[in-house]
């Protein structure tokens, strides 16, 4: 019975009495105390063994002498059905040394009837020490079963199983431990400081300073991971959670937990780093290479195939002239077909150079990034008449920069304004180049329809894979922002300098 219900709440009373006025005298100072009593009043062993049968009770009142039956016998009977009730003995007369023979033999407490002012006090206290044992009895079950639990988890895993007692500082172990450490039963001290000593100078003050912080706080469990020196004197990268147990008043007397060894996960993670690092590597030694096969294809086409055409234009020019002395009158369809081939060869330099400029434009790397944007920009006004205003930093114009970062901002410009060409409807397009946190931030932003989720979340649309692909490779960002009301607005982010970039750069070279 909780304190809540010691008053005001039915009291249900077993009554050892032969007295039936004793009785109800018991019953109404009950009730002037606060309770509801319900009082079963017996006076034999038989009567006795049947209440207790049939009903539950919150406590045993007895006279300490009747005719057939005896608060001792009572005791006796109470105790050899493991029932832990209040028992107060309430009689008219008893003896000193009746009485502690009675409390030696587990009466709680025995009131006289000529004072029965302390029954009400003394039920209460006892019932609540009652309630206090029933509370400490369920408390030390579940203990008993939690422990016989963590055995049974300890012998079932391979995960290293520790038991640390913060009373006494000492720290247990389950063979789990004796496999991710490589230490003998007998090399394992159980003081803490042994496991202190252990743990990598790096983290250490860490690592103890995480746990007490659950220990000496209100938290309940951690998480860490960390290295734990080995028997042999490598290192093991561990995960250590663990949970703290509590006392009555709060106060941390235990905690239990588990290291899971993560070494080969940390050497698998290791690995796929340096894999992806040598894939990366590979792949911008693949886009510095297709981006000099393209100059070299346009600088041929524009140089010698260009040169060609040229010539041809000339010596054309050079033969119409001759004819035209000759032939003039008796042959004008020969004049006009020199004109068209004439016309012809003007058009086929115009494409050399078209396909020359988009293959790679001779400005990028006869100017650099600014003045190549700023070309791109005209020329997107030249081909859809949407006005492209620009803000380029034009100090990056008089520095000498990465020639593949200025590359890969100069494809992702082109890119975006080809997917304002083709998608955004726009009016009005806003090509911006700067500085930002140690690296170069190309902006691209138009009041088009803007860019639905669903065609930035896949990847695979309107040429964002090529672009992410760009930006990774550099170890930048691509942001894109689009709304039906405003446009959309992408910002690709590469670093100034990389120490894999430029490991490439020289490599590449």
């Amino acid at each position: 019975m909780t304190d809540q219900e010691k008053t005001g709440a039915i009291l249900r009373v077993l009554l050892v009495e032969d007295c039936e006025d004793d009785a109800l005298l018991l019953e109404r100072e009950l009730t002037r105390g606060g309770f509801e009593p319900f009082v079963k009043r017996l006076d034999s062993p038989g009567a006795m063994s049947a209440a207790l049968r049939d009903q539950t009770w919150d406590l045993v009142l007895a006279d300490w002498s009747l005719p057939r039956f005896s608060a001792l016998f009572a005791l006796e009977m109470l105790k050899c059905n493991g029932l832990d009730l209040p028992f107060i003995i309430v009689s008219g007369m008893i003896g000193e040394e009746a009485a502690i023979a009675a409390m030696k033999a587990g009466a709680h407490d025995y009131v006289m009837k000529s004072n029965l002012g302390r029954l009400v006090p003394a039920i209460q206290r006892e019932l609540s020490e009652a309630d206090d044992r029933r509370s400490r009895k369920r408390a030390e079950a579940a203990l008993v079963v939690g422990e016989e639990r963590l055995k049974l988890v300890a012998h079932a895993t391979n995960d290293a199983i520790w038991d640390w007692d913060l009373v006494t500082q000492t720290l247990g172990w389950n063979e789990g431990f004796q496999i991710l450490s490589g230490f003998a039963p007998y090399e394992v001290h159980p003081g803490i400081e042994s496991w202190y000593s252990r743990l990598h100078p790096e983290e250490k003050e860490r690592v103890i300073a995480t746990r007490y912080a659950a220990i000496n706080g209100a938290g309940e469990t951690w998480s860490d991971e960390y290295r734990f020196c080995r028997g042999d004197g490598a290192y093991a990268y561990v995960l250590d959670r663990g949970s703290v147990l509590r006392n009555e008043v709060g106060r941390a007397v235990r905690a239990i937990g588990a290291l899971i060894d993560l070494t080969e996960q940390k050497r698998a993670e290791v690995e796929i780093a340096a894999a992806y690092e040598r894939l990366r590597d590979l792949a911008l030694r693949m886009e510095h290479t297709k981006e000099e096969e393209r100059k070299r294809i346009a600088r041929e086409l524009h140089d010698e195939f260009g040169q060609l055409l040229t010539g041809l234009k000339l010596d054309l020019a050079a033969l119409g002239k001759q004819l035209a002395r000759g032939v003039a009158r008796s042959q004008p369809e020969l004049i006009e077909k020199l004109q068209s081939m004439t016309s012809l060869v003007d058009d086929s330099i115009q494409l050399v150079r078209k396909v020359a400029s988009s293959l790679r434009p001779s400005i990028l790397d006869d100017f650099g990034l600014v003045p190549a944007l700023q070309w791109q920009a005209r020329e997107f006004e030249a081909r859809t008449g949407i006005p492209c205003e620009t803000a380029l930093c034009q100090d990056l114009s008089r520095r000498e920069l990465d020639p593949d970062r200025s590359t890969a901002l100069f494809r992702i410009g082109q890119e975006l304004l080809t997917n304002v060409m083709r998608h955004a409807h726009a009016s009005r397009v806003r090509l911006a180049l700067r500085e930002e946190s140690d690296g170069l931030l190309l902006e691209v932003s138009d009041n088009g329809w803007g860019i639905k989720k669903q065609d930035y979340v896949d990847p695979t649309t309107l040429g964002l894979r090529g672009m992410q692909e760009r930006v990774a490779l550099f170890g930048g960002t691509l942001k894109i922002d689009g709304d039906p009301e405003k446009g959309t607005t992408v910002r690709a982010w590469i670093p100034q300098r990389s120490e894999h970039v430029e490991d490439h750069t020289t490599s590449a070279v």
